[in-house]
């Protein structure tokens, strides 16, 4: 037939697969492509320059899909060649500027799919001058005709492509100068032509990568107001072409993203409702094209961001069942294309998530799963150990892991893990000292500290004040994140009680302080934490202890009743978390206590009677028989009261009285074994005399002689 009419044939092929790839049939695109090149292959062959610009560009398109389909990389890697071939002979051939110009944009876009090519196999260092080349050639092409839109945009996509890899390298400040350059070129393509749908997408990619790098920086506004951005884009996109599923699959991203962020800043009421649009979105577009690799990726993910939240808003059950519906895709994935390590990497932070949630509740279990993350982690720092990323996961991972030890009673293992998080950090610390880095850091040194404050080792205070002094500078920051105050409050109260162990209680008070102070901003920032709620109630309940050894009752009072209210809160909005209603049940008894030395009994014994029931079931026998003592004193102070009159101050003493015998049958009733605690108590005994208290006492059997 006519090779004029061959050409526009393949042409037309080309541009039908680059419809349906649009709307999402990869299988027809497929068949397109591949239609394309049989039709364009021996036009080419004849020399006919059309021809083999036409078949480079298709080869390079095919390509493309083949990447998002999954298909063998070896496959891809043998198109892109033939493509460049191709397209380097025809740049070097190329007369006139427009020709020219064409040339060099088809050679630059082929050769960043070359590069995207590498990182995605994890060839993160030789992916950078692949990257440069492909800049370089996009530049000439940008000189040879400035005006072209189409140019500019592919520009601008590559700079932002090797962005990423500077980032995976570590090269923080150049990775946030290439986002930033392709972001003022696309914001200026818009600018001029705001209809074309390519440059706003391109432009909400930019936005999407300089807004993740703020987030890992620390700079959550800044980060939130790029992200909120890109969502403006990326909606109308998927509202002008509600049949691209690229476009609904951008918006899932930034979705998710913004999510993230929001979840950062402790805005979770904000958070949830996004996150649960992104994997909406996403399970929408999975359903309807299971084949697309790249959707299946971003929904693990988006599944993975929410579990974080419910994480964060102490309902477990379902964080857990939101990280395991990531973990069954990424497994998948990790099974399909064990060649990519971006599969492994999501899926062993995924894991690590999964061993957080059941650290307090199966640490067992949490145990497994960090041991199989740390085993892809560990491969993965193997194979790649260019990328900064990987290795801070691998820290990360030890942290979780160590944490699961410490609850698990395993205290000379957890030690074990957290000095080796601390190697993996520390000997490229001048490469990775990103607020990240320093922020893992902190946290492992924090964590240490407290175990060995536990252990009662002389090394807690100077590993703690390492930490401090990390915390201190990310804290300062005009950036700096609710996390980095969080983690300054909480090693400010774990250097509080290291110092008070060493009886150091001037220098322990002023730790106390702070961490109170920093603890009450974040409560009033983030009313629904949990953990905030709950460690600003440790933290006044040991400085309402202070100030009472310091003979400052009635501020001890005041200390001790906000730590009771706060703990309260914590246990409401945990759903009767354990250890929540265990501090509720100890902070009501110092309560009682102080309130007994302040001679306010009517209040001691409301706060004794009610710690029993604010605790859980297994400590509820120890919480009776605490209470019993504060209701014996209460006995014989009102026995002994001059300011009542003696019906008064009798029938007084056997309201407490029978109060304390109710509570001894609680403590025998829960736990047995305290029977002997019972009769050894100097409380207890010194109602002995009285013949109400042994005609009562010989209703409890176990304690007969």
């Amino acid at each position: 037939g006519d090779p004029a009419v061959r050409l526009e044939h393949g042409r037309a092929y080309q541009q039908m697969g680059d419809i349906q790839r649009k709307l999402g049939r990869l299988a027809e695109a497929e068949h397109s492509y591949r239609r394309s090149v049989e039709l364009l292959a021996p036009l080419a062959a004849g020399v006919n320059r059309e021809a083999s610009q036409a078949l480079a560009r298709t080869r390079t398109l095919l390509g493309d899909l083949l990447v998002r389909r999954g298909a063998d990389k070896s496959q891809v890697e043998d198109l892109y060649r033939q493509a460049l071939e191709a397209q380097r002979e025809l740049a070097a051939g190329a007369h006139d500027p427009a020709a020219t110009a064409e040339a060099q944009l088809r050679l630059g876009q082929t050769l960043k799919s070359q590069a995207d090519l590498m990182r995605l196999n994890g060839q993160f260092r030789p992916a950078r001058p692949a990257y440069d080349q492909a800049i370089a050639e996009l530049e000439r092409a940008h000189a040879a005709d400035a005006r072209r839109g189409e140019i500019r945009n592919e520009l601008a996509l590559a700079v932002d492509a090797r962005g990423w890899i500077h980032r995976e390298l570590g090269e923080i400040p150049r990775a946030e100068s290439d986002f930033r350059r392709a972001l003022e070129l696309l914001e200026g393509l818009v600018g001029e032509f705001p209809t074309v749908s390519r440059h706003r997408e391109a432009l909400a990619r930019a936005l999407n990568s300089l807004g993740l790098l703020e987030e890992s920086t620390g700079r959550l506004a800044d980060a939130e107001g790029h992200l909120r951005r890109e969502r403006e884009l990326v909606e109308r996109l998927a509202q002008d072409f509600p049949d691209r599923p690229e476009h609904r699959r951008e918006l899932a991203r930034t979705l998710s993203n913004l999510g993230s962020v929001l979840l950062h800043q402790d805005r979770l009421g904000d958070a949830e409702p996004i996150l649960r649009r992104a994997v909406a979105v996403n399970d929408e577009i999975a359903a309807k094209h299971p084949d697309d690799v790249q959707i299946r990726f971003d929904l693990a993910k988006d599944h993975n961001n929410l579990g974080e939240l419910l994480r964060t808003k102490a309902d477990p059950k379902s964080a857990a069942a939101s990280f395991v519906k990531a973990r069954e895709i990424l497994e998948k994935l990790v099974q399909d294309f064990p060649e990519q390590p971006r599969y492994r990497d999501v899926l062993a932070n995924n894991l690590v998530n999964l061993g957080v949630a059941f650290w307090a509740t199966d640490p067992a279990r949490a145990e497994e799963l960090f041991n199989t993350a740390l085993g892809l982690f560990d491969k993965l720092v193997a194979d790649h150990p260019d990328n900064v990323e990987y290795r801070l996961g691998q820290a990360r991972c030890l942290l979780g892991q160590g944490a699961a030890l410490t609850t698990a009673k395993r205290s000379q293992r957890a030690e074990d893990v957290y000095r080796r998080a601390l190697a993996q950090l520390q000997p490229r610390a001048a490469q990775s000292r990103t607020p990240e880095a320093m922020r893992l850091e902190a946290e492992v040194l924090n964590n240490l500290g407290d175990l060995l404050r536990d252990a009662g080792r002389p090394e807690a205070e100077p590993t703690l004040r390492q930490a401090l002094n990390l915390l201190e500078t990310l804290a300062a920051r005009p950036t700096a994140s609710p996390k980095d105050r969080h983690s300054l409050a909480a090693a400010s109260y774990n250097l509080g009680e290291t110092l008070l162990g060493l009886k150091r209680r001037p220098e322990a008070a002023p730790c106390f302080a702070r961490a109170v102070t920093g603890l009450e901003k974040l409560a009033a920032d983030a009313p629904r934490s949990v953990d905030y709620h709950s460690q600003l109630g440790m933290a006044l309940a040991q400085q309402g202890a202070l100030l009472a050894e310091a003979g400052q009752l009635h501020e001890a009072r005041t200390a001790l009743a906000s730590a009771v209210d706060h703990q309260a809160r914590a246990v409401q909005l945990s759903r009767n978390r354990d250890d929540t209603r265990a501090w509720l049940g100890n902070h009501l008894l110092d309560l009682a206590g102080v309130n007994l030395k302040l001679g306010a009994d009517r209040e001691a014994a409301e706060s004794a009677l009610k710690a029993p029931q604010a605790v859980p079931e297994a400590s509820r026998g120890q919480a009776y028989l605490h209470a019993a003592r504060i209701l014996a004193r209460l006995v014989i102070r009102a026995g002994a009261d001059p300011k009542l009159a003696q019906a008064d101050r009798d029938h007084l003493a056997r309201n407490y009285l029978g109060r304390t015998i109710v509570l001894l049958r609680e403590v025998i009733d829960a736990d047995p074994q305290l029977a002997g605690s019972i009769q050894n108590d100097p409380d207890i005994k010194a109602l002995e005399a009285r013949p109400e208290f042994q005609a009562m006492m010989n209703a409890l059997v176990i304690l007969r002689p």
